[in-house]
């Protein structure tokens, strides 16, 4: 004679591990849906152009992924022209890219590109001594 019931009386080992299955699938699809909304955030950029000056790539930077970019007439003197080839290619990789071999440095903001004029990396060059032979006379 049996005197309990199974209904009630404790959770079959089967129930225990169909929700330790459920917890690991919403585990792995929160995981899942985390990667995929960082993806979607990232910015890319297409653009190909020869000859390109610095205004021109920013507009096309803006137009593109909605970023803007702060700085000055004066910052752009003595800047060169650039040949961008890039196929959905990262911000920071465009704008490492843009910015090598150029008088600026930027830094990203929130939606705002903040540049700067690069200090004067020259050193001072100092002559090498000289020798001086001689006689001096008073006159």
């Amino acid at each position: 004679m049996k005197f309990y019931t199974p209904i009630g009386c404790g959770a079959p080992t089967y129930t225990l591990k169909y929700i330790r299955v459920m917890k690991l699938i919403l585990l792995f699809l929160t995981t899942v849906f985390l990667q995929v909304a960082v993806a979607g955030r990232a910015q890319t950029v297409t653009y190909s152009k020869r000859g390109a000056t610095l205004e021109q790539a920013f507009k096309e930077i803006n137009n593109q992924t909605g970023y803007t970019f702060l700085y000055t007439n004066e910052m752009l003197i003595g800047t060169k022209n650039i040949d961008l080839e890039f196929l959905n290619t990262q911000l920071t990789s465009v704008l490492k890219e843009i910015f090598k071999g150029q008088p600026l440095l930027f830094t990203v903001k929130s939606k705002v590109i903040v540049l700067q004029r690069a200090p004067f990396s020259n050193p001072l060059v100092i002559p090498a001594p000289i020798t001086i032979k001689g006689r001096v006379v008073d006159e």
